[in-house]
Order: structure tokens, then sequence, then C-alpha cells
């Protein structure tokens, strides 16, 4: 996985935390209309990364083989327990 950082010229972090929060909970908040200030910069819409929840499962996929492969990275549940 270093040679990631040499091929695209980027430093290599000290340190990579992943903060990991349910699936399920991504796709909720992806699909939820949602307004406000921080939508602006898309008018309202989702941008091609929120549309595309295929996506998101390869993202998360590409961290959890960085948890594994790299020593100095760690997995943050951010699972909120409700009763």
């Amino acid at each position: 996985m270093f040679a990631i950082y040499i091929i695209n010229k980027i430093v290599k972090p000290d340190y990579s935390f992943f903060l990991d929060v349910p699936f399920d909970f991504t796709k909720k908040s992806l699909e939820n209309n949602r307004e406000g200030e921080d939508r602006e910069y898309g008018t309202g819409k989702k941008d091609i990364h929120e549309e595309n929840l295929n996506f998101q499962l390869k993202v998360r996929d590409v961290y959890e083989d960085l948890l594994n492969t790299e020593k100095d990275s760690l997995e943050i549940n951010c699972l909120m327990m409700t009763n």
C-alpha cells in the first residue's frame, strides 16, 4: 500500500483514523433530503458520490483494506447505542 504514496507523490500520514459507522446509517443519511447552507454548493442536489451507494460500499472496502495492511491505522467504532 505504501507504493500509492510514491506513485501519487503524496506524503504518507503518520497515522490514519477510520471513523466507522454502520452502512445502514450512511445509506439512510444519503437517502434523506438534506438542506441547508452546506448543500448550496450542489444547489440542493446530491453530488455524484452521494448518489451512488455502490461506490460508497467500495470506498468502505478500500478503508477496511487499509486497516488490514497499514500498521499505523486505527478503526474507531462510531456506533451510537440507544435505548
